[in-house]
């Protein structure tokens, strides 16, 4: 192999000449040590420009499984406070009606067992069993509760009112309807949904009254009722107001046909000032347009 160097312009060329041995030898270190070099550099462009990964991290789908037998558990745990608190309250009516009426007294259901007081040091499945046997317990008799409720407040509006407790009129002295029962496009989403009451719309604060004589079983904020008044009316009849303002009556109150029992307004799931009316018959929606239809309060 020859080799020629030249220094600078116009200078004489050196020529040097390599052994076979020296020409190999040195053919055989470009063609290793080259392609080395070349991945290394692109090795090293990589971890430069490319982002690190995160850290992997290794779920262990028993524990997974166990967290949402646990989060349902605290949902069944949840609707059982819900549930006790709704039984102390009827049973609070109830010992009142028992007073005025006059009639036989009522068995008051046992305290929660303390087995739930601190269900995170218990098996979980253990704790849903419980939970689910004694939800189920607490439906019963908040059911049998609310039919001994409307047999004790139909005897009490019978001996106090005859014609006060029939359903009739407009739940506002003023307004408007503005929403009516059936089929409608929400006001928040705008799909289709069955809206289970009639909403009359009026001036904010305006008057709210009761549309019959009967006994009120809730005053107070409710999910998406806002701040809500139920009425019992006795023989399976239960009339609703929500989105109040403010509540002027309370639970155990008997109030009369006519009768102010709370401020229009707009809290809970509401767009504006206005009365969500239902009427139940026997545990169920009814069209509320059969009592209302051509009465103004």
């Amino acid at each position: 192999m020859k080799i020629v160097l030249i220094a600078r312009r116009g200078a004489t060329p050196r020529t040097f000449h390599l052994a076979p041995k020296v020409k190999w030898s040195l053919l055989f270190m470009l063609g290793f040590f080259l392609p080395l070099c070349l991945m290394s550099l692109g090795y090293w462009l990589a971890t430069q420009r490319s982002p690190q990964l995160p850290n992997m991290v290794i779920v262990d789908p028993s524990e997974t499984q166990q967290s949402d037998i646990h989060s349902h558990n605290r949902v069944l745990i949840d609707e059982l406070g819900r549930l006790e608190a709704r039984i102390m309250s009827i049973e609070a009516i109830s010992n009142r009606l028992l007073k005025m009426t006059g009639a036989s007294d009522i068995e008051l259901i046992p305290p929660t067992s303390e087995f739930l007081s601190n269900p995170s040091a218990q098996d979980e499945d253990m704790v849903a069993v419980v939970v689910r046997t004694r939800v189920a317990q607490l439906r019963d008799k908040t059911n049998q509760l609310d039919q001994r409720i409307d047999v004790l407040t139909n005897l009490l509006l019978e001996q106090k009112w005859q014609g006060e407790r029939l359903i009739s009129g407009w739940p506002i002295q003023k307004g408007w309807i503005s929403s009516r029962y059936g089929y409608r496009n929400d006001p928040f989403h705008g799909r289709r949904e069955f809206h289970k009451g009639i909403d009359f719309a009026g001036k904010d604060n305006s008057p709210v009254v009761a549309v019959a004589g009967g006994l009120v079983t809730w005053a107070g904020k409710r999910f998406a009722y806002g701040n809500l008044v139920e009425i019992n009316h006795g023989n399976g009849f239960v009339t609703r107001y929500g989105h109040n303002k403010s509540l002027i009556v309370g639970v155990g109150e008997l109030v009369e046909k006519g009768q102010i029992i709370a401020k229009m307004g707009s809290s809970g799931r509401s767009t504006g000032p206005h009365v969500h009316f239902e009427v139940f018959q026997n545990g169920k929606h009814t069209n509320p347009m059969r009592y209302v239809r051509g009465h103004r309060g």
